[in-house]
């Protein structure tokens, strides 16, 4: 699964958040994240990061295996 439909799926439509909510709280532009969302770009380690500490989830480790774990942000 692609890391942008991943995010779409279990955060998103799951949370009922806009990606123009995420995209605020990410501090990044909507196109980017759209661009994520739609499987029209790749996760990079730092958008990765920054969704792991939005969404309290460590994404980084999920799609980069050999990474450090993050702790959790609880």
């Amino acid at each position: 699964t692609h890391p942008g439909r991943f995010v779409q799926r279990v955060y998103l439509d799951e949370l009922d958040i806009s990606a123009s909510d995420l995209a605020n709280a990410l501090e990044i532009n909507k196109a980017t994240l759209s661009r994520l969302l739609n499987a029209k770009a790749d996760l990079s380690p730092t958008l990765a990061l920054k969704l792991s500490e939005v969404l309290g989830r460590d994404l980084l480790s999920r799609y980069w295996p050999g990474s450090e774990p993050l702790e959790s942000p609880l």
